[in-house]
């Protein structure tokens, strides 16, 4: 049932109090929740719990929903966001249930008798109830796309009628593993049953569940995007070590400041932590650890060993219709970091797509059915070898002109080999790989000094790019489509560059390896 109008009113009247006191209601709401219902505590993350990630994406989501309650369409791209997560993660409708109880109880708790009136509680009762609809229908939508193995309806990725398709956990083993570069590793997984595997679309992730030691032998839930085109035998994912911030993670689980346990800028952290019970932040430093499980499986997961995964899901892929529209529309892939691997199956999956093309050597290369083949640029900053003399060197290891760095193993980025060669075969490929901190900007404590020189040298690749012999940006052509990965100080400046260069944001799309959805810090 809608909101009345003097529902809505006062839902939209409440906005500056969620504003003010949102991240507290957040963290309060988790820490009752978690507390009467410790079986949800698999579903979340403990280090964006204990950081403050989980409590402002949730203020976020419901401050968009108050802020469009008769604009709902304009909620769509970040509600199927959440979706998507919800549904790998495998929430059902129950869930909604319990979180609406704990949500209206904090909004009580924190706003007080004095605000939060009869009125007030109904109004939100049924907002909860309108969003909580909208979300579980669409999470029904996609689940029954899981079981029928119709997630995937684009005829570049068609139904495969061998395909064992599932919903919930599939038990897979590491086949093999394979060092992409320094600290980052990619874990070939096949499933237990030897069934073919459903197809995705490339740029979508999966949820993979292990038994975590150090908690007590609790499973943990984490997303891991699929670096590989779609395969019927197997999937593969690519795990970067986290070194994580353990000083902020430390100050958090002892109930520490606002800064370090919400983040900067955070609002409400200081009073979450004397109205929230105290053990919902404390307990050992090592549960609160970023990196747990990604670390896990690097240390721990050889061949032979088992995992379980959720069916893929995510909205983050290449938009095929448009791509079949235009064969020779421009795809330009933007990453830092790890942000490699996602774009490593969009590269993978659109160069196999089209057809033999004569090659730089005169000779066809791979692909498909199409009679040109695809413009493809892809650009990727990597970290720099803590043995470099330079703490600061953006470097270009393909670019013509760039300036040469190193990396921590080799010398080699993620997957830098094998793009390199396809470039090399063919006409319409570029390749350029860079070296700057801003890949591992997340990871780092770093000061504003620091950070700008970072930006600073990002931009300036950037603009050389756009630039260089044969233009790899493809800025002046009105329909190429880019895709950006990578840590948020990365995609906000690579989104403040396409903006200033004029492209339309509508082409332009982003995949934040975070909690919740800060797409609106890119300015555009």
């Amino acid at each position: 049932m809608a909101l009345t109008y003097k529902q809505s009113v006062l839902v939209r009247g409440s906005i500056p109090a969620l504003r003010e006191h949102g991240e507290t209601i957040a963290t309060l709401f988790y820490s009752n929740m978690l507390r009467g219902h410790p079986e949800l505590k698999v579903l979340f993350n403990t280090a964006n719990q204990a950081t403050g990630r989980q409590p402002r994406a949730l203020t976020s989501v419901i401050l968009a929903f108050a802020a469009n309650l008769h604009h709902t369409s304009e909620l769509i791209p970040r509600l199927e966001r959440v979706c998507n997560k919800h549904c790998s993660l495998g929430i059902h409708p129950e869930h909604y249930d319990v979180v609406g109880k704990y949500l209206l109880q904090a909004f009580a708790q924190v706003l007080g008798p004095a605000a939060w009136t009869p009125d007030l509680h109904a109004a939100w009762s049924r907002a909860y109830s309108v969003l909580a609809r909208m979300l579980s229908g669409r999470e029904a939508q996609l689940y029954r796309q899981f079981a029928a193995d119709t997630a995937t309806p684009h005829a570049s990725t068609a139904h495969d009628p061998d395909a064992a398709a599932w919903t919930g956990w599939r038990p897979f083993t590491v086949d093999k593993r394979v060092d992409e570069a320094a600290g980052m590793v990619s874990f070939y997984l096949y499933p237990v049953d030897g069934r073919r595997l459903p197809l995705f679309r490339p740029g979508q992730y999966v949820s993979l569940r292990v038994q975590v030691p150090e908690l007590d032998n609790q499973p943990q839930l984490r997303q891991y995007a699929l670096s590989e085109a779609p395969r019927p035998e197997y999937y593969r994912i690519t795990v970067k070590r986290d070194m994580g911030r353990l000083a902020a993670a430390a100050a958090a689980a002892r109930g520490g400041s606002s800064a370090a346990a919400g983040g900067a800028g955070g609002k409400g952290g200081a009073r979450a932590s004397s109205i929230v019970n105290s053990g919902a932040r404390g307990g050992d430093v090592r549960k609160f650890r970023p990196g747990v499980v990604s670390n896990l499986l690097l240390d721990e997961k050889w061949p032979g060993d088992a995992v379980e995964l959720s069916h893929p899901a995510g909205d983050f892929w290449v938009d095929e219709d448009a791509l079949e529209a235009g064969r020779s529309l421009p795809l330009v892939l933007l990453s830092a970091g790890i942000g490699a691997a996602p774009l490593m199956a969009m590269f993978n999956g659109s160069v196999t797509a089209v057809s033999p093309v004569p090659s730089r050597a005169g000779t066809p290369s791979s692909g498909g059915a199409s009679v040109r083949e695809r413009p493809i640029s892809w650009v990727h900053w990597s970290a720099p070898s803590s043995s470099s003399s330079s703490p600061s060197s953006s470097s270009g290891l393909a670019s013509p002109g760039g300036r040469r760095g190193t990396d921590g193993t080799d010398g080699t980025a993620p997957f830098q080999e094998h793009v390199r060669r396809v470039a090399r075969e063919r006409t319409q490929t570029a390749a350029h790989f860079f070296r700057s901190r801003v890949a591992e900007m997340d990871d780092l404590e770093a000061g504003k000094e620091e950070t700008e020189r970072e930006l600073m040298a990002l931009r300036m690749d950037l603009a050389s790019l756009a630039e260089a012999p044969g233009r790899p940006l493809h800025l002046d052509h009105g329909a190429a489509l880019y895709y950006v990965c990578g840590t948020e100080a990365f995609m906000e400046e690579a989104g403040r560059f396409l903006a200033e260069r004029r492209v339309d944001r509508a082409r332009v799309k982003f995949e934040w390896f975070t909690t919740g959805d800060p797409a609106e810090k890119v300015v555009v």
